[in-house]
């Protein structure tokens, strides 16, 4: 067991399957395309354990919050079900929204900040497409496979990504995610360009 406060703590499991366990009384394991997330506020316990015979591996985020000194919690969203896995293919769908925004109403893990997480697991030679306006910012982690990159802002630019690469994207256009012939896995975080004061956004509040 070990502490964490005032900060949204968002993990992504990409194999295998993790089990948490928190000074709140929760313990839950949960396998691929699976959120565990955890607003650390005033002060939480927690442990992570691999339980099971087949290797973990998994993407943990933690994001600023809004206001320090809020209620612990925690939550799981269960990406091993038919309808969480086929959500996912050959779109980009919304994992994480803030808990403020009613245009994330519909995104099943809600945290104390403006900032938003998709998910897409290509087929072979798809195409996927994110609009992200000019006061907006975006971190592309490209999870598995390969995927190819343009953005149509500015003079407009196009990158490739694979295993374990990222990229850093500003916004004022519309990105357009191509998986290789072997397919692709990434995820999006999307939130403000610039802080607005206070504990905001500001430039990158992810940690990973």
């Amino acid at each position: 067991m070990h502490p964490h406060r005032d900060v949204e703590i968002v993990t992504y499991v990409v194999d295998g399957v993790l089990t948490h366990q928190d000074s709140t009384g929760t313990r839950e394991s949960l396998g691929r395309g699976s959120v565990q997330f955890m607003s650390a506020g005033q002060g939480i316990m927690h442990s992570e354990h691999n339980l099971e015979e087949s290797p973990l591996r998994f993407v943990q985020i933690w994001i600023n919050t809004r206001t320090n000194g809020l209620e612990p919690t925690y939550g799981g969203f269960d990406g091993t079900t038919g309808e969480a896995k086929a959500a996912r293919r050959n779109t980009l769908t919304q994992l994480v929204g803030d808990r403020k925004q009613n245009r994330d109403e519909a995104a099943p893990v809600k945290i104390e900040q403006d900032t938003r997480m998709f998910v897409s697991e290509l087929n072979p030679s798809q195409t996927v497409s994110f609009p992200l306006p000019a006061e907006r910012q975006a971190y592309l982690l490209c999870v598995e496979g390969k995927v190819m990159v343009h953005d149509s802002s500015g003079g407009a630019s196009t990158c490739e990504l694979v295993r374990h690469d990222a990229a850093e994207i500003r916004g004022g256009g519309t990105l357009e995610l191509t998986a290789s012939e072997s397919g692709a896995h990434v995820l999006l975080l999307e939130m403000a360009a610039s802080s607005q004061g206070g504990r905001g956004p500001g430039k990158w509040p992810l940690h990973m």
